[in-house]
């Protein structure tokens, strides 16, 4: 498409569109993501926190002990705004949720000091429609979000706007109002260039343009500079010719204008997007290019991507029947049913029951109990020598052996 020239109401106007629609052009473009959309974030538990970016795990080891941070750049919140908030695991393993911080427009940040044991951290959101270009987690982008989009170049020979011009000398020419325009043509014209390249020697511009008899008056050269470059032809009352001449067709530019109308010779490259494009996955992203293979499904509570299975018994995250019990509940012990207790759920802290010389207790690893509960199938005997040893908070114990 061809430039157009305006009329401008005055020569300062001119001026000022010109250079306000030069910067823009020439500026990055942002993709943006949201919160429901990216592939970063999880879906939360509870509809009062309902997304989740994970920082750092447990297993991650000596990793998650380091400060952890996320970092949004907000750019649209829904009515009535959005929260987030910490979940961390302490040294003891029991969780923590700190309170609740208003997001706000702009850039957002969050740190959790480092500590001396594994843990967990995470940031949940209160909403989805949180609209953010730039999003982090410990100094790591986000996929989520485009990088800026690559301007390309062109030049004064290639691009379609420039004629060629009437000799060896000026070889270029952009038009920026012909006398046929009409009133049009007796504004101020103008022409912006966002130089990138310059052949050797350099290069120049000169202003051609018609006087009231209709004659010719061409302008002093010029010499062009890297960087931007700007000219304006004042306004006159009378219809004329302007026309801006160029002494090379090797000049590179990234931006150019004509009386505020950009060229159609720039095209801005942006870059494909990463992200699942399964629509039936519980992370789709609905503005990924590429599939890069991140598509997550719902465990068996709903986490996007969780690791909640089923247990034999059919119970989600369960750890099966309680040793000598079917799933049922009934006893399929040969012996006698020992079982134990705790009310606070953390183990019996080192205390201990033994029975014929072996001993019974509930730990706090939760792949051997939940630390409330354990169930034991004790041999049969003929006569059954039971002791105890203390540990800490035996208040919070009590067990039971052949039904008493």
């Amino acid at each position: 498409m061809s430039l157009k020239t305006t009329k401008n109401s005055s020569p300062l106007l001119g001026l000022f569109l010109t250079f306000c629609l030069s910067i823009f052009f020439v500026g990055n473009i942002f993709a943006q993501s949201s919160i429901g959309s990216c592939s970063d974030f999880a879906v939360g538990t509870n509809a009062s926190w309902s997304y989740v970016l994970t920082a750092t795990t447990i297993a991650d080891g000596e990793a998650s002990q380091g400060a952890q941070t996320f970092t949004m750049n907000v750019t649209s919140l829904p009515e009535g705004g959005a929260n987030v908030r910490v979940y961390k695991t302490t040294q003891s393993g029991n969780a923590f949720f700190g309170p609740a911080v208003a997001l706000t427009s702009g850039e957002n940040s969050l740190t959790v000091a480092a500590v001396g044991f594994d843990r967990a951290v995470k940031f949940q959101f209160s909403n989805g429609e949180v609209e953010f270009d730039a999003l982090s987690v410990n100094g790591e982008g986000s996929a989520c979000v485009a990088p800026p989009a690559d301007v390309t170049s062109s030049t004064t020979g290639t691009c379609g706007d420039f004629a060629a011009g009437p000799n060896a000398t000026w070889t270029s020419v952009l038009t920026a109002a012909l006398a046929a325009d009409g009133e049009s043509s007796q504004a101020a014209q103008s022409f912006t260039i966002n130089i990138t390249s310059l052949p050797d020697g350099g290069a120049n511009y000169r202003v051609v343009k018609t006087v009231p008899n209709g004659n010719f008056n061409n302008g002093p050269a010029t010499a062009l500079t890297l960087g931007e470059n700007t000219k304006t032809v004042a306004a006159v009352d009378f219809n004329r010719t302007v026309k801006f001449q160029f002494s090379s067709e090797d000049i590179e530019f990234d931006a150019l204008s004509v009386n505020g109308v950009a060229s159609d010779c720039i095209d801005a490259v942006v870059a494909d997007v990463p992200g699942c494009m399964d629509a039936s996955a519980c992370n789709y992203n609905a503005d990924a290019t590429v599939d890069d293979g991140s598509c997550l499904s719902d465990d068996c509570a709903g986490e996007c991507g969780g690791s909640a299975t089923l247990d034999e018994c059919g119970v989600c995250g369960g750890s099966g029947p309680l040793e000598g019990f079917d799933c049922d509940g009934n006893a399929l012990c040969a012996g006698e049913v020992l079982e134990l207790n705790d009310t606070y759920g953390d183990g019996w802290n080192g205390n201990i029951v033994t029975i014929n010389g072996v001993d019974y207790t509930i730990t706090d690893d939760p792949s051997i109990d939940d630390g409330y509960t354990a169930a034991f199938c004790v041999p049969a005997a003929d006569c059954y020598v039971i002791s105890w040893t203390m540990g800490s908070y035996a208040s919070e114990t009590s067990w039971s052996f052949m039904g008493v």
